[in-house]
């Protein structure tokens, strides 16, 4: 009896003191003013919240050790595996990572399409235009290397998805190098289009040039620099691509090629 006339003051409203003013935090009593209802959604937020974190924490420790198809069996289809989260609009980071393991398998539609979802979802995420740009270029990069067919009106229409969100994701970054270099590569190296492909390098240099030391990666900036040579080359300006050669010669030990790329540009 004391605990049920207990649990009826706590239901109850206070009827000797006012509600706080707008702005005033709850204390004591006053707490007692929140209903079952609001407090069941504060704590289903932090709950979908605590199994998201979950559910990323463990698909990167799977990741690190290249652990594709587990992650798959878990977590895809996503709609069947955690539809809490589809629910709760808390499903586009997993998306990204679950786009990610389906890319690595090699089921590139798949990871196209989980992508469109979260760029409809979210159309100025930048990872998401990020991500789906790259496996894009990774599905033609991997057609090039007959490890999947896609040829004809497919390869077309993968091409423009591709330069669709490289664009895009240039747009969110402007001052980024990443997204430049790899649609770069994807002119010079998927389309055979050497000009567009050093325009792409040239900006990915500049905004290279501009970072501050803590924030670059050598290599990553030597690997531009090699293939901007190499399309300099190629667009007829040799004497371009003799500069930019020389200033790699400095970190040789990176490039195997390198002796095969400087016959090409000097002979």
């Amino acid at each position: 009896m004391v605990k049920l006339q207990a649990a009826a003051r706590i239901i109850q409203s206070p009827q000797s003191k006012p509600p706080a003013p707008m702005g005033t935090p709850c204390t004591g009593r006053q707490a007692e003013l929140f209903s079952d209802q609001d407090l069941f959604g504060v704590q289903k937020g932090e709950f979908i919240k605590k199994s998201r974190n979950r559910v990323l924490a463990d698909i990167e420790e799977l990741s690190k050790n290249n652990r594709w198809d587990d992650i798959l069996s878990l977590y895809h289809p996503v709609e069947e595996k955690l539809p809490d989260l589809i629910r709760a609009g808390a499903d586009i980071p997993v998306r990204q990572k679950i786009a990610f393991a389906l890319g690595q398998t090699g089921a590139f539609d798949d990871a196209i399409k989980e992508l469109l979802v979260c760029v409809r979802a979210e159309p100025d995420n930048f990872m998401s235009r990020s991500s789906l740009a790259y496996t894009a270029y990774n599905s033609l990069y991997a057609a090039k290397n007959k490890k999947i067919f896609l040829a004809g009106d497919a390869r077309t229409q993968r091409i423009a998805l591709a330069h669709e969100h490289f664009e895009k994701a240039q747009d969110l970054r402007p001052d980024g190098i990443t997204n430049f270099y790899r649609e770069g590569m994807l002119f010079s190296q998927i389309e055979n289009k050497p000009g567009p492909g050093l325009e792409k390098f040239e900006i990915a240099c500049f905004n290279w040039e501009r970072m501050t030391d803590e924030k670059r990666a050598e290599r990553q900036q030597e690997k531009i620099r090699f293939w901007q040579s190499l399309c300099a080359f190629k667009a007829g300006q040799p004497q371009k691509a003799d500069r930019l050669l020389t200033e790699l010669e400095a970190h040789s030990r990176f490039y195997p090629n390198l002796d095969k790329l400087r016959v090409m540009i000097r002979n």
